[in-house]
């Protein structure tokens, strides 16, 4: 082998050196750089602190038979999701807290099992037609504001009693009233009969029934009975304008006469 072939034998081998040290170093280099990577990496603890139940669905089996098993057709299930982000309470109970989803219900049922808790009728529909449940109104609202809504009816007489800050009982002197009432409706409040009314409303109505009676108005007083009295008691003469005493004078009159028709009205029912 002459010189020259020498020469470009050994250069070739020093370039195939070169080129496997150039690769080992750039392993070396690779490798050193991923340690370092993975020695400074930051380690993340993830951490999920929620307040809703999350229930998994229960993969039921479905057999070839197209969803049928024993001749039983499974029910079709509302395909909606619940989203407690975006869903509220009104949204998926109703007023008497009963849910409006049967897909939430079922899932409910396969997580705590079947629990039924038994209701007992608070009121039936014939008591109390002359009594109204009122709600769907604003928290600052009075009795005087209420009084104001039904403030057509002022002449036959009622009367507000509150169930909590947004529900109350309208008390009308007569079922016909009532019914007239419901019939018309309102614009600012949410009127239901008694018997559609929530639990709350029902249970408020059952321990005061004896107040929720139809509404009778006042009858009409004066002071005679106590002028007597005090004059009596310290002998001491009260002057009294003219007109009072006679108004005074036909109160007692009229009162008088109603007493006597209703003990006549009662003797000619026993009569006939």
């Amino acid at each position: 082998m002459n010189k020259p072939s020498r020469q470009r034998a050994s250069s070739k081998q020093q370039i195939i050196t070169n080129g496997e040290k150039i690769d080992k170093d750039e392993r070396e280099l690779r490798k050193a750089s991923q340690e370092i990577n993975r020695s400074n990496r930051r380690i993340i603890k993830q951490t999920f602190a929620s307040n809703v139940l999350e229930i998994a669905e229960q993969q039921q089996d479905v057999s070839s038979g197209g969803g049928k098993e024993n001749g039983h057709v499974a029910p079709a299930t509302d395909s909606r999701e619940v989203n407690p982000e975006e869903d509220d309470w009104e949204t998926m109970y109703d007023d008497n807290g009963d849910c409006l989803n049967p897909k939430l219900m079922e899932e409910l049922t396969s997580a705590v099992g079947k629990v039924y808790q038994s209701k007992q009728a608070v009121l039936n529909e014939e008591e109390f037609p002359h009594v109204l449940e009122v709600s769907n109104f604003p928290v600052e609202f009075k009795t005087q504001d209420l009084m104001m809504l039904f403030s057509q009816y002022k002449e036959s007489g009622f009367d507000i009693k509150w169930v909590d800050d947004t529900h109350a009982l309208a008390v009308f002197s007569s079922s016909k009233i009532a019914a007239e009432v419901l019939a018309n409706g309102h614009t600012f409040v949410k009127l239901k009969p008694l018997a559609e009314a929530t639990v709350e409303s029902r249970t408020k109505a059952r321990k005061c029934s004896s107040s929720l009676q139809p509404y009778r108005p006042r009858p009409e007083t004066c002071a005679a009975l106590a002028r007597r009295l005090v004059t009596t008691a310290l002998g001491v003469r009260l002057k009294t304008a003219p007109e009072e005493r006679e108004n005074e004078r036909r109160v007692l009159r009229e009162a008088k006469e109603r007493k006597l028709l209703a003990a006549k009205q009662r003797e000619e029912i026993w009569e006939s």
